[in-house]
C-alpha cells in the first residue's frame, strides 16, 4: 500500500466514524425545533419569558465552559501533548464567553444581579455537573461529545432563532449573542471534525458518541425547563422575621 493510500484510507475511516456525531446532530435540532420556545419563535409569536429563561440557562451554562475545556486540557498533559493544547486553547477562548448573554438580556430589562440571583434550571444544573464529570473523570478526548454537539446546535439554530427574534424584537435587542454564534460555530464545527479525524480513534469514538448523547438529551431539558426560584419556606422565613 502506497503512503497516498494509506493516507486516504485513514481519511476515509475517520469520516466514517463522524457519521454518527452526524446523525445525532441532526436529530438533535429536529428535536429542539418542535420544543414550544422554538415554535413559538417560527410561528411568528415569540414566547419572550421562555427566551429570557432560555438565555439564562445559556448563561448558566457559559460561566462553566472555560473552567471545563481548562480541566481537560490539564489532564491531557500526561496523555496527549495535542490535546492538551487544543483544550488550552479553547479554554483561553471561552473565558467570559457569557458576556455577551448577559448583555442580550440587559436589553430585555434582566440585570446581573438578576442573573446572580438566579438559578440553573434542573437540565442545566445537570449539563454542567456532566460537563465537569467527562472533563475530570473520563477520557479528556470524550469531551469532543459535548463541544461538536454544542457548536453544532449553534451553527444549526442560531440563524433561525436571530431571524425570527430579529423581526419580533427592536434593533440591536436580545439577538446579539445569538446571531454572532449562529455565523462563528461554521467555523468551530470544522475544526472540531478536524481534531476529531486526526487524534481520536475507534475507541475513543464510542466514548464521544456516548457523551454526544447524554448532551443531546440534557440540552432538550434547556429548551424546555424554567430557572429554579429559590423559596423561602416557612422555617426559614420564621427566623429571617426574629432576626
Amino acid at each position: 500500500m502506497t503512503t497516498r493510500t494509506a493516507n486516504r484510507t485513514r481519511g476515509t475511516s475517520a469520516m466514517n466514524q463522524m457519521n454518527y456525531l452526524s446523525v445525532a446532530r441532526r436529530e438533535l435540532i429536529a428535536a429542539v425545533q418542535v420544543t414550544p420556545l422554538i415554535q413559538s419563535l417560527i410561528g411568528g409569536h415569540p414566547d419572550i419569558k421562555s427566551y429570557e429563561t432560555f438565555l439564562t440557562n445559556t448563561w448558566h451554562c457559559l460561566r462553566h465552559n472555560s473552567a471545563v475545556t481548562g480541566l481537560a486540557a490539564i489532564r491531557c498533559t500526561s496523555i496527549d501533548a495535542t490535546l492538551a493544547d487544543y483544550f488550552f486553547r479553547r479554554a483561553q477562548e471561552d473565558l467570559g464567553c457569557e458576556r455577551g448573554t448577559a448583555a442580550d438580556l440587559a436589553t430585555l430589562g434582566i440585570t446581573e444581579r438578576d442573573l446572580l440571583d438566579s438559578k440553573p434550571a434542573p437540565g442545566c444544573a445537570a449539563m454542567i455537573g456532566y460537563e465537569y464529570y467527562v472533563a475530570g473523570h473520563c477520557h479528556p478526548a470524550s469531551l469532543f461529545g459535548w463541544l461538536y454537539m454544542l457548536e453544532a446546535l449553534n451553527e444549526d439554530l442560531g440563524p433561525i432563532i436571530s431571524t425570527q427574534l430579529s423581526q419580533a424584537f427592536p434593533p440591536s435587542t436580545g439577538v446579539r449573542f445569538v446571531r454572532a454564534h449562529g455565523k462563528a460555530e461554521k467555523f468551530k464545527t470544522w475544526e472540531l471534525t478536524e481534531q476529531i479525524m486526526e487524534h481520536v480513534n475507534p475507541l475513543g469514538m464510542a466514548e464521544i458518541n456516548h457523551a454526544a448523547d447524554v448532551v443531546s438529551k440534557l440540552y432538550l431539558g434547556i429548551f424546555d425547563q424554567s430557572p429554579a426560584k429559590e423559596r423561602i419556606g416557612p422555617a426559614r422565613a420564621m427566623a429571617a422575621g426574629s432576626r
